[in-house]
């Protein structure tokens, strides 16, 4: 089912460019042709729709079905760097081995989900080590006003030994 989203492409030109769609092109990342052509009616291409997503922080529900807000944030973002028109390109490519239906693409799936896999668990390991630093302060904390404690307390006693008037401690106790 085909969705016409060259209202939404309108609104976006206007929004992103102040009507220039030339420019608009340039920002998203996708050729100015193109995007002449799905003005016009033409179905997107998916990295199309991607370039324009990542490019310009439209949200892509609303570039499709028109529901929710057209950015994902409150105003419309400058253009972003070029590494994002590189991820739609490197997305594009992804995808098009990916339907090939050749060894590469059981071989680049492979890859892919192996890599997903070393990156979560590398966020997760981070995040432990994190959690873990802040613990291991917090112990050390305790540990020293143990010490602090049981150095107080030795005092205490020795002095009590010797005859000595015992100390006041700090913090009274």
């Amino acid at each position: 089912m085909f969705v016409d989203i060259s209202p939404r492409l309108k609104f976006l030109i206007e929004s992103v460019s102040g009507g220039n769609a030339s420019d608009f092109a340039n920002k998203s990342g996708i050729k100015a042709g193109t995007l002449h052509n799905y003005i016009k009616g033409r179905a997107p291409s998916a990295e199309s729709l991607v370039a324009i997503c990542e490019n310009l922080g439209v949200d892509l529900n609303w570039l499709l079905t028109g529901q929710g807000g057209p950015f994902l944030t409150a105003t419309p973002p400058a253009a972003q760097p070029k590494a994002n028109s590189e991820l739609a390109a490197l997305i594009g490519m992804t995808a098009e081995i990916l339907q090939s239906g050749t060894d590469y693409a059981d071989s680049l799936a492979a890859n892919i989900k192996s890599f997903h896999k070393s990156v979560e668990m590398e966020r997760q390991l981070a995040a432990r080590e994190d959690r873990g630093s802040a613990d291991t302060e917090d112990r050390l904390e305790k540990l020293e006003r143990m010490c602090e404690e049981i150095k107080s307390k030795l005092e205490t006693r020795r002095d009590e030994a010797l005859g000595q008037p015992a100390k006041v401690a700090a913090g009274g106790g």
